[in-house]
């Protein structure tokens, strides 16, 4: 397992399906959990499913508790990752937010890239160690303190930095959490409403595809 400390990672050798070892994790001090599921040699993608739903089914039910003690506002966010279609459909019983079944990613690449060959170097530009990733910067770096401007705006100062602005998260700044009609606090990609003004302040943050 890793975990996030002071913006580095560090490597916990413990076992994920045993909910002492999870909880000594401080899973209370996370925005978002990310299961991976191992793939090994000769073992059915089903079965290494079912380890990754034993972590998922501990995971939420510590969460669910540090809600109700009020060590956590919100339940964060969980995504799976997953060998096996099947498994999909038991997700639900975990309360998983997403999953993908990377099998079937790495086909729909390859599917793409046969239809449409062009679309190869985008491909390897997004997986490649070299390439471009996605990074979380500083609003002060598309808009001033104040400004008021429309995500399609931000999207093009973005471009000016050859960069793609992919979404945003807006700071708290009042009790309501609303801001120009726009939820605080919560990661937003891909807006619907892109022509919306926006009022942007020193602590919001904006999702860009990015070299560094």
């Amino acid at each position: 397992m890793l975990r996030s400390l002071v913006g580095s990672e560090m490597c916990i050798r413990d076992s994920p399906i045993i909910r002492s070892d999870l909880v000594d994790t401080e899973l209370s001090t996370y925005d978002a959990v990310l299961v991976l599921t191992e793939e090994r040699e000769g073992i059915a993608g089903l079965c290494s499913d079912s380890r990754s739903m034993v972590t998922m089914l501990l995971v939420r039910d510590e969460q669910q508790r540090y809600l109700m003690e009020e060590k956590i506002q919100t339940l964060p966010v969980m995504i799976a990752e997953i060998l096996d279609p099947r498994t999909a459909q038991l997700l639900e019983l975990a309360s998983a937010d997403d999953s993908m079944v990377s099998n079937e990613f790495v086909s729909m690449a390859l599917g793409q890239m046969a239809m449409e060959r062009d679309i190869r170097i985008l491909v390897e530009d997004l997986f490649c160690p070299e390439g471009n990733e996605m990074h979380i910067k500083g609003v002060h770096l598309f808009a001033q303190a104040g400004e008021s401007l429309s995500f399609w705006e931000v999207m093009n100062r973005a471009r000016q930095r050859v960069e793609i602005a992919l979404g945003f998260a807006l700071a708290v700044t009042n009790s309501d959490k609303m801001r120009d009609g726009v939820a605080e606090g919560e990661l937003i990609l891909n807006p619907a409403n892109k022509s919306q003004k926006i009022t942007w302040m020193p602590n919001d943050r904006i999702v860009v595809l990015s070299e560094d």
